[in-house]
């Protein structure tokens, strides 16, 4: 694997109800990657997130796994956390360390109480965070009731960033606000990026208009463009929902069949594009409320097959002052002496 700087990383927690496909969307990510050339399912019990002995026999996460992919030269850092509220503690690890959210949404059920369980630990932490309604191929989903239901519950931060063109069985569209296209993911096939049809061009201009405004309102400059000319061009748009998440004053909203790939792969052209790289979040605080001051000469190396850390910690970028090195036992890092 490349070594990747900073700017170049992604780091994101995945959680949300149980059974809202969190782990089915890992999965995907990681093949969409490339990084595993046959997608697993959690009803095969081969997936790479959920391996342990108790989790094949549940069918379902109990331990937060930590996970990556690379896609168009960024490394996405992820962890899949448990949905059973059972296993809710693992989820606040989670939280404490990563710089975004992805909290998904089922279609078919909306808000339910491990949203509002985890909405409660994102605030705790003060973690900004991105909407992902999954599952709109099965036949109760209802996007938009999924939506209402976000924004009585998030308030108006709620964005859409794209919605489904055909939900329920057979769902392969979505039209992306961003770049004004449809995708279509054709099972089995390559990715089509077509016009946005007749038929769904006002709906679309409208959540666009709605869109700019919101990301114009992260910025002063950018509110003034808004203002001025009345749109925002795309590069606008990223750069105010950027500063909207760093903020925590806007929530994105993608959707997803994480099952069948379907907009997986704007998912993640959304996490290279939008969501900010660890140097771009603020610095994070103690206790007292004081920065944790970060230096930026100092490296630190993972072994994925060790579970093993090693920090070098440097005054300047040729000047190496201490090695550390830490292990992964019974949850956390402990420093190997």
């Amino acid at each position: 694997m490349r070594v990747y700087q900073t700017k170049e990383i992604r780091n994101i927690a995945i959680v949300g109800s149980t059974r809202s496909g969190k782990t089915t969307l890992t999965e995907a990510m990681i093949y969409e990657g490339g990084l595993i050339t046959r997608k697993g399912s959690v009803e095969e019990k081969n997936t790479v997130s959920d391996y342990r002995p108790i989790e094949l026999e549940r069918q379902s996460s109990v331990v937060a796994s930590v996970l990556y992919t690379e896609y168009n030269n960024i490394k996405i850092n992820m962890i899949d956390n448990p949905g059973v509220d059972d296993f809710v503690g693992e989820v606040a690890p989670s939280l404490s360390i990563c710089d975004v959210v992805f909290l998904l949404l089922n279609a078919q059920n909306g808000i339910e109480i491990g949203t509002e369980i985890n909405y409660r630990n994102i605030k705790k932490y003060d973690i900004p965070f991105v909407l992902v309604v999954n599952q709109l191929d099965h036949e109760r989903a209802n996007f938009e009731e999924t939506i209402n239901q976000a924004r009585n519950l998030f308030g108006k931060k709620v964005t859409v960033l794209q919605y489904p063109v055909n939900q329920g069985p057979g769902f392969n569209s979505v039209v992306d606000i961003l770049s004004m296209k449809m995708y279509k993911y054709p099972v089995g096939g390559k990715l089509e990026i077509v016009e946005i049809p007749d038929s769904e061009k006002a709906k679309a201009e409208e959540l666009r208009n709605i869109l700019c405004e919101n990301a114009a309102e992260s910025e002063e400059s950018l509110m003034e463009k808004f203002f001025d000319k009345g749109e925002l061009s795309n590069e606008e748009i990223i750069e105010g929902l950027k500063k909207g998440i760093i903020s925590k004053s806007l929530s994105p909203v993608l959707c997803v069949s994480a099952k069948n790939n379907t907009g997986v792969s704007l998912l993640l052209d959304f996490i290279k594009e939008v969501i900010p790289s660890p140097g771009e979040m603020p610095m994070a605080k103690d206790i007292n409320g004081n920065e944790i001051k970060c230096d930026s000469h100092s490296e630190m190396e993972f072994n994925p097959e060790t579970m093993e850390v090693v920090v070098y910690i440097r005054k300047d970028k040729d000047k190496l002052l201490k090695q550390e090195k830490y292990k992964f036992k019974d949850g956390v890092f402990v420093k190997v002496e």
